[in-house]
């Protein structure tokens, strides 16, 4: 993809607190914020060149030092989730007649997704015309299956999203050994869908889960999914950060990132 269509957006939310990794966002181990990784990745995948940080962190500016690669939306209100802050900044930093087609949620802590895959999102998710398109990869293995950390999506024929949930998901492939399919931290809307999902109630599942994937899923928007053959998952969890950090670290040092 040699193009960055001005029609699509990249917005990463990045709250400053987090259930399971705390400041996750600005954890600067390797040297830069996680979240100055995650805006590296979406840069070089090319997808678009308007990249929007959506943070409640006032200070969001110094953990990217002299970038003029993404813009920080800083939200004086915290809303309630992800999507909803997704969506403040499209009311409140794009008038109506710029607003891009197409917005891509990208995690804070997906550093790591590789640009093919990103592209892939894109692209697919262009071709089919969709709503909502999610981004998943096959569950690697057993202990992936059972990591509540994981988010684990039921997909139908068609590639029809079904349901998302953190436990596992018992899944039958034509009598072949198959783990199912898990989120990769990325998700692509079209903007009207992404108003609609926002505005939509929280249900008591999402609230549980703590799946944004399922306020679209819910409000009868349909989600469809586009799946990679492989993409590391979000560093949701210290474990996972610290197994990540010699990459970022080499990306930091080398000025990959």
């Amino acid at each position: 993809m040699s193009s960055r269509p001005s029609s699509v957006a990249v917005v990463i939310p990045a709250r400053r607190d987090s259930t399971r990794l705390p400041r996750k966002p600005f954890i600067d181990e390797s040297g830069i914020a996680l979240v100055a990784h995650t805006v590296g990745a979406a840069f070089r995948s090319q997808v678009s060149a308007d990249i929007v940080i959506v943070t409640d962190e006032p200070t969001a500016g110094t953990f990217l030092p002299g970038s003029d690669v993404a813009r920080i939306a800083v939200s004086d209100a915290e809303p309630a989730s992800a999507l909803e802050r997704v969506a403040w900044a499209l009311r409140s930093w794009w008038p109506d007649s710029r607003r891009p087609h197409t917005v891509i949620v990208l995690h804070a802590d997906q550093p790591l997704i590789p640009r093919a895959a990103l592209q892939a999102l894109l692209t697919r998710h262009l071709v089919s015309n969709g709503r909502v398109s999610t981004l998943l990869a096959p569950v690697a293995s057993i202990a992936e299956r059972n990591d509540l950390n994981a988010i684990k999506v039921a997909v139908s024929a068609g590639n029809r999203v079904r349901w998302a949930t953190r436990a596992p998901i018992p899944v039958q492939q034509d009598g072949h050994p198959f783990l199912g399919y898990r989120h990769c931290g990325a998700d692509a809307y079209s903007t009207s869908a992404l108003m609609r999902a926002a505005d939509a109630r929280q249900s008591m599942s999402e609230r549980v889960e703590q799946i944004e994937l399922l306020r679209p899923i819910e409000a009868g928007i349909a989600v469809r999914a586009v799946i990679v053959a492989d993409c590391p998952q979000p560093l949701c969890t210290r474990g996972r950060y610290e197994d990540a950090l010699p990459t970022l670290t080499r990306r930091r040092m080398t000025g990959r990132i």
